[in-house]
């Protein structure tokens, strides 16, 4: 599965009109996931910036952001605000990571059908990356 540009007026942006989103239906492997990604290249490092909002439900669905293939953050509730995440960067090359995952807590096929109507969802905008 692959993150969408969205233009959802029932979900408006946190800047700007559109923002990325990736839905848990939109993968088709119980084990699946989507993933959104970016290169950053400092002398100096810098601050990575961006909103975030999820209608998501641990252990069926959530959010990590990895740095360099390092899990950094998870985001694992509901959050009906978009709310603004930073994160310091070292000097360097850096690959940046947002993976929307699907059953990351390993259910049970059964127990997973059970829980599917939750049809997760991960939005990220105003990414911005401020050089030190």
């Amino acid at each position: 599965a692959q993150w969408e540009v969205e233009n959802d007026s029932d979900a408006p942006a946190a800047e700007g009109s559109h923002f990325a989103e990736a839905r848990t239906e939109d993968i088709l492997d119980d084990f699946g996931e989507a993933v959104l990604e970016f290169r950053v290249s400092s002398p100096n490092g810098g601050k990575l910036s961006f909103q975030v909002q999820t209608h998501n439900r641990a252990p069926v669905e959530d959010l990590v952001l990895k740095i360099d293939s390092r899990e950094v953050s998870v985001i694992v509730d509901t959050t009906s605000d978009w709310r603004l995440e930073e994160f310091d960067i070292t000097k360097g090359e850096h690959v940046i990571s947002w993976v929307h995952r699907k059953n990351p807590g390993n259910l049970p096929e059964d127990e997973l059908v059970m829980m599917e109507s939750s049809l997760g969802i991960s939005r990220i905008d105003d990414v911005t990356f401020h050089p030190y």
